[in-house]
């Protein structure tokens, strides 16, 4: 059966009829791709995900952001939250000295779309987790951006150090941490690889070792 989406409404002329549509997309729980930009998308995220801010808070927060002051609060475990960057399609949020959550808008082929949220906490070296979400804050299922991960493609051995000594700087790299981080102006994920508990000398050692890779956003249930 097809909709005719000017018979459910009384206005006329095209303008009449993109108001009824939007306001029928509403009615039944799907927004337009940019019905809303992603500060929007934190202030409504559930309360188990900020537990540490307040509604009001998050309000203030948004507030100040979209007057382009600084948005930040001592939060109530008396660390500062700050969003650090905020566009329509890409947040980044300080939650505290070890915490950051990075929000993305990702498109769907049906011209909808989802958000994916990396949560990295630092302690001290960065260990992220990568979730997508619909826009109501369901988890949804999606391989996404991790299509084709493979940690062995994060380590390359330079051309001047031994096959021994490169394994044994490997060696190094356990438990294997993984560092996620979104791109402001793209949809695609950049992993690279942590280094637990070394000391500072294993670091200088290993980081010619280590290489970043760059993972396109590839919907797929």
């Amino acid at each position: 059966m097809k909709y005719r989406y000017h018979s459910l409404f009384s206005w006329k002329g095209i303008g009449g009829k993109l108001i009824g549509l939007y306001f029928l997309l509403l009615t039944f729980g799907v927004a337009p791709l940019h019905a809303q930009d992603m500060l929007d998308y934190f202030q409504s995220m559930p309360a188990e995900m900020t537990p540490y801010l307040t509604i009001a808070q998050k309000t203030e927060l948004v507030e100040k952001s979209r007057q382009q002051e600084a948005a930040q609060l001592v939060n109530a475990l008396g660390d500062t939250t700050r969003i650090e960057t905020a566009t329509d399609d890409f947040l980044s949020i300080k939650m505290s000295p070890v915490h950051q959550i990075q929000l993305r808008r990702l498109p769907l082929a049906n011209g909808q779309a989802i958000i994916g949220m990396v949560r990295t906490y630092f302690a001290p070296a960065a260990d992220s987790s990568l979730d997508y979400f619909d826009t109501t804050w369901n988890r949804v299922e999606t391989k996404g951006h991790l299509v084709g991960l493979e940690v062995e493609k994060l380590h390359q051995q330079p051309e001047d150090m031994s096959k021994t000594d490169y394994e044994a700087l490997l060696a190094l790299l356990d438990p294997t941490m993984l560092q996620f981080c979104f791109e402001p102006e793209t949809t695609d994920l950049i992993v690279k690889q942590s280094m637990p508990l070394l000391s500072n000398e294993e670091r200088t050692q290993i980081t010619p070792i280590l290489q970043a890779i760059r993972l396109p956003w590839r919907p797929m249930r």
